[in-house]
């Protein structure tokens, strides 16, 4: 049985081989993973994004898409949805 030959960018990242660089506007670094662009949205409005349905983000800007998003995917896997008291603000 022969094996198949594993390129030498094979340890690269799957989003940084297509190229590019991060959706974030004024960030150069290459993107590390591919999100949808409607979750990194809602979880991160202030950024200002390039693209199309999907996003690239590098190491930086993905962490601070985990941090902000991390209740939220929580409840995703919990099957629950999200209650945000009017009075504090605050989710419970």
């Amino acid at each position: 049985m022969r094996h198949r030959e594993v390129p030498e960018s094979a340890s690269v990242p799957a989003a940084a081989a297509r190229g590019g660089s991060c959706a974030v506007k004024g960030c150069d670094k290459a993107p590390q993973r591919s999100q949808p662009r409607s979750r990194v949205a809602e979880a991160l409005p202030e950024l200002a994004l390039e693209g199309g349905r999907r996003v690239k983000l590098c190491r930086d800007h993905y962490r601070a898409y985990q941090r902000a998003s991390r209740e939220t995917r929580r409840l995703d896997r919990m099957g629950g949805t999200l209650y945000v008291n009017p009075d504090d603000g605050k989710t419970h």
